[in-house]
């Protein structure tokens, strides 16, 4: 029988579809008595649009800022969506599927649930797919959910 002792729930905290990506995962753990990794990715500061009025020394501040804030609503999404679950949160800035993909390594994770926002087109083009960079290149199985 497969064991799926641990589970990498990622999740974009700006996605209005995070928390159906996060009842799969507590389902999932419910049904293996698994436990819960739950993982967001800050984007990179070099790849948010600022303000080009923002000062080189002053980046630093915004990158802390961004971290602060993505943490304060980690913590709320946490204790809103696993506290029936063993589960624990990590927020790294990063791109986001070489960051999942690095977790999966470091956490030994033995399933991914990941959303997708099923974008076809330009859209895909211009923004890629972070649900099909780990897909292809993850060392364990990965359970999308689409909106």
């Amino acid at each position: 029988m497969i064991a799926i002792k641990k589970i990498i729930c990622a999740v974009d905290l700006v996605d209005d579809y995070a928390p159906t990506v996060a009842e799969y995962a507590v389902t999932m753990a419910k049904a293996f008595d698994s436990k819960v990794v739950v993982l967001y990715a800050v984007p990179p500061l070099n790849t948010v649009i600022i303000d080009m009025a923002v000062e080189t020394p002053n980046l630093a501040l915004v990158g802390s800022q961004m971290l602060e804030a993505a943490n304060a609503t980690m913590d709320k999404f946490m204790s809103s969506y696993f506290g029936d679950v063993k589960a624990k949160a990590i927020v790294k800035e990063g791109k986001a599927a070489s960051e999942i993909l690095d977790v999966i390594t470091d956490e030994k994770a033995d399933l991914v649930v990941i959303g997708t926002r099923a974008l076809t087109g330009v859209k895909k083009v211009l923004y890629g797919s972070v649900a099909e960079k780990v897909t292809k290149n993850s060392p364990v199985p990965v359970l999308t959910i689409t909106p």
